[in-house]
């Protein structure tokens, strides 16, 4: 499912909801699944790419790699995907990108959403990071870490608790 809309096993788009809200009509053939030319994996982060003629994943990566190591050595026992948790708040990272890089530093942001379920009522947070990470000895550090929360998400909730 994208957005509620629906595709056949055959990648065929199946339903567009609101279809009938589209100016200047729809071809719904423009819009079945495409397969993707290249897909790659690194450190248990899978990659799409949908430009056959790029480099493979590492190449392209470069330097890049070691954050992605930095992310991916944050446990004792590597990543790992817990199914079944009984925690009652969740974190969503998502558009993480490289903002800045320089020799030692490097800024890294992303946008996140928090949601905490407590006594049947339910607080989401929305916000971004912006961190400054330094290569320290060989191994990456945090020089900063900031977490700025979106003022217009929070008017609706009254209040906050620090939970980031």
């Amino acid at each position: 499912m994208y957005h509620s809309w629906t595709f056949r096993n055959t990648g065929v788009v199946h339903t567009i909801r609101g279809e009938d809200g589209f100016t200047g009509g729809l071809q719904r053939e423009d819009f079945n699944l495409q397969e993707v030319p290249r897909i790659e994996s690194y450190r248990e982060f899978v990659f799409i790419c949908f430009a056959p003629d790029a480099p493979n994943l590492v190449t392209y990566l470069g330097n890049v790699a070691l954050y992605i190591d930095f992310l991916a050595d944050q446990g004792n026992d590597g990543m790992e995907i817990v199914e079944g948790t009984h925690a009652r708040t969740r974190r969503f990272v998502s558009n993480v990108r490289l903002i800045e890089v320089d020799d030692d530093y490097v800024r890294l942001a992303a946008n996140f959403m928090i949601v905490r379920m407590k006594k049947r009522t339910q607080d989401m947070f929305i916000g971004h990071y912006d961190h400054l990470l330094k290569i320290v000895d060989g191994k990456i550090r945090f020089q900063r870490r900031r977490s700025i929360l979106d003022l217009k998400a929070l008017r609706l909730q009254r209040s906050i608790s620090i939970i980031i």
